[in-house]
């Protein structure tokens, strides 16, 4: 999910990541790893529009109201003026978001 820091027009993006696979690995590694992803996706001239990444684990309540909130699997879904799990949201893109696969077969 990039997570946009105001509404106004040309502000940073947060970039949230959270996955089943993130859970079990240090916050430095998966860093590193979503570093080399936008530098190998996203175009220099935009790099500078990513204000950073934050690495959530998918136990997270901002991670698990995303997810029940929204069920995206081919994105991008553009969110605006949201309050998820109190926090404001006032532009957003979310990539990917679905329950994963451990808390979705404890609701069945």
């Amino acid at each position: 999910m990039l997570l946009a820091t105001s509404s106004e027009p040309g502000a940073p993006w947060n970039f949230l990541v959270s996955a089943d696979w993130m859970n079990n690995k240090s916050t430095k590694e998966v860093i590193e790893l979503i570093t080399n992803l936008i530098r190998e996706e996203v175009s220099r001239k935009n790099w500078s529009s990513i204000l950073r990444a934050t690495v959530l684990r998918t136990s997270d309540p901002f991670v698990q109201a995303i997810n029940r909130g929204f069920s995206v699997e081919k994105g991008p879904l553009s969110i605006q003026d949201c309050n998820i799990f109190g926090i404001e949201v006032p532009r957003g893109i979310i990539l990917e978001s679905r329950q994963p696969k451990s808390l979705s077969l404890a609701s069945h």
